[in-house]
């Protein structure tokens, strides 16, 4: 069978042309430059000014949330220490109820850790969906006006690797945010 197989394999007829099953378009992608564009989103996020105010607005929130914890973390401290002192001139029925009393406040406070850390969390998040509503309206409004079919990411974790610098937006994209945010900063004040 083998045998077969090589006759068959280099007896054929080698001048008979081979017809390709598959047809792999070749050719330019002429005309897409216009239509495909890409946006630096690290540049983006250095330079719109949106974005630093969210970020200096965060910071404030999370040192009032992080005092606002050491505050009740101290006051437990200073419990726990004071009821240390004291713990020899307690009965055994006063000591076990204060000892009760320092676990409730020592739960209560890793609550509240628990609950402004998702507070913070929850405050970063709906930052950030602002952020990107913002840079959604932006990029659909110029959009309106050149018609790319896609506007592509590129950052530092992209699978973007290289692009022609020529379609990037970045810089319009920017220019764009930051007056817009600069317009409703004056209405604001």
């Amino acid at each position: 069978a083998v045998a077969i197989l090589y006759y068959f394999q280099f007896s054929s007829d080698k001048s008979a042309p081979v017809e390709n099953k598959k047809s792999i378009p070749t050719g330019s992608v002429e005309g897409l430059g216009s239509q495909i564009v890409y946006l630096n989103t690290d540049s983006l996020w250095s330079k719109y000014a949106y974005v630093e105010e969210m970020k200096t607005d965060l910071l404030e929130e999370r040192q009032r949330l992080e005092s606002q914890f050491e505050k009740e973390a101290r006051a437990f401290e200073q419990s726990y220490l004071n009821f240390q002192e004291r713990a020899a001139m307690f009965s055994e029925r006063q000591r076990g109820i204060e000892q009760e009393a320092l676990v409730q406040k020592e739960q209560e406070i890793m609550a509240l850790k628990e609950n402004l850390a998702g507070r913070l969390a929850q405050s970063e998040q709906e930052k950030n969906i602002g952020i990107q509503d913002a840079i959604y309206n932006v990029l659909n409004k110029y959009n309106t006006e050149h018609s790319h079919t896609y506007v592509l990411s590129m950052s530092s974790s992209s699978d973007l690797l290289l692009a022609d610098p020529n379609l990037d937006i970045t810089n319009v994209i920017i220019d764009l945010l930051n007056n817009d945010y600069h317009q409703s900063k004056i209405k604001t004040d």
